[in-house]
């Protein structure tokens, strides 16, 4: 059975963390749910997704 997770801001971390978890979620011990960060919208985040190098 999988931990259910969140990502407590979007910054260098949350975003790395995110980015490695999607490259592993179906093999990974847990699901990210959740992002809570007020300081940027969906649409910001992936953005921020598709164009971090």
């Amino acid at each position: 059975m999988k931990k259910t997770a969140g990502i407590n801001g979007f910054g260098r971390f949350g975003l790395h963390l995110l980015k490695y978890w999607l490259d592993r979620a179906s093999s990974s011990n847990f699901n990210i749910v959740y992002i809570n960060d007020d300081t940027i919208t969906a649409d910001q985040a992936f953005d921020m997704l598709n164009n971090d190098n």
